[in-house]
């Protein structure tokens, strides 16, 4: 008998069983190698994050999926359940990333150099993908957007252009997430860095991060909400949770 109390336990037991066959002697019967046990996870959480900076590096992999299940499946065979995907840690790389994803409405100025509709276009489709192949083995799908607008001092050529400036530019970051969310369905939680490293001086984070919060909660569907702890006010923290979001710190 091999059960589990959901999908995704069940999946663990099957590769389990299913590794104890291949690791079995070609002598013995194959079952005999399969041990009997019940276990329940110590965490509720096991995630893993990879974070993306060099477009040339990247190019051989993150648009392969042979690539992303063969990764999904390894994490799987070692029980993390969520992955994440980060980009913008403390580089102009992708940053903002709407603008590399999507055309977002409402401000058609807003453009990135070099990058044609159908890159942008390749861009999306590529996460939305990656979500879905995640979700094939198991794994919740968090995207991390560690930095919402370019910094002069971070590395990597600013490429976006004609960004509006101040708290238009909250408005601007929510409306291209909300848009990257109800487009790809597959995410299921989004993370945010909140210090002042993220391009978002401390004194505005509540303030700018209100119409982000508002762009998760009305997407279409249940999204959990991720904050680094690192620069965290209490009165954002307090805006999450009069939003009802689902909040983890």
């Amino acid at each position: 008998l091999i059960a589990g109390s959901d999908e995704r336990g069940l999946s663990y037991a099957l590769l389990d069983a299913a590794r104890a066959v291949e690791l079995a002697s070609q002598s013995a019967a194959p079952l005999s190698a399969i041990l009997e046990a019940v276990e329940s996870p110590y965490l509720r959480v096991r995630s893993m994050t990879i974070q993306l900076f060099n477009a040339e590096l990247e190019a051989d992999w993150y648009f392969d999926e042979e690539f992303w299940a063969g990764y999904f499946k390894l994490l799987a065979q070692c029980r993390y359940n969520n992955f994440t995907l980060t980009f913008s840690h403390q580089t102009n790389y992708l940053n903002p990333l709407y603008a590399f994803l999507v055309d977002v409405p409402g401000f058609p100025q807003v453009s990135v150099k070099g990058l044609t509709p159908k890159d942008r276009e390749r861009n999306l489709g590529m996460l939305k993908r990656i979500a879905e192949l995640a979700h094939e083995r198991g794994l919740d799908f968090t995207l991390g957007i560690w930095t919402q607008l370019p910094v002069e001092k971070y590395p990597g050529e600013i490429r976006v252009e004609h960004l509006p400036t101040g708290l238009a530019a909250a408005d601007y970051c929510a409306a291209g997430l909300r848009k990257i969310l109800e487009t790809c369905s597959a995410i299921d939680a989004v993370q945010f860095r909140m210090n002042a490293e993220a391009g978002v001086s401390e004194d505005q984070q509540t303030d700018f991060y209100r119409p982000l919060f508002q762009a998760i909660r009305d997407c279409g569907r249940p999204v959990r909400i991720d904050l680094r702890y690192k620069g965290l006010r209490p009165e954002t923290i307090q805006v999450a949770k009069e939003m009802k979001l689902d909040l983890a710190v």
